[in-house]
């Protein structure tokens, strides 16, 4: 399933805080992670849950995969701007031949 902008925010705030994450639609969470909205937190929240991509505990909100979490993590863009740099090169000498 693709997953939306508010989806991805959501995810890169809840690695950034380090999970599990309690109060994720605090106006402290949105605001320190420049997130649209509680409703849009909520929303966000409600999909992942259902696509196994967040889970929710005693009132914790964690992300599902250990995995998803560390790439997630600081380092993942980086990785990422290296992953589609890399891509974008690969398809420009596929194009040539």
């Amino acid at each position: 399933a693709l997953i939306t902008e508010s989806q991805k925010e959501l995810l890169y705030a809840m690695s950034e805080e380090q999970n599990p994450v309690k109060s994720i639609t605090s106006s402290a969470f949105i605001k320190r992670h420049r997130m649209k909205s509680t409703s849009a937190v909520q929303a966000a929240a409600k999909k992942l849950l259902e696509y196994d991509l967040l889970t929710r505990r005693d009132g914790l909100y964690t992300i599902a995969d250990p995995l998803v979490a560390i790439w997630l993590g600081p380092a993942d863009y980086k990785i990422l701007s290296f992953f589609f740099e890399h891509e974008s090169i690969k398809s420009k000498h596929i194009k040539q031949r």
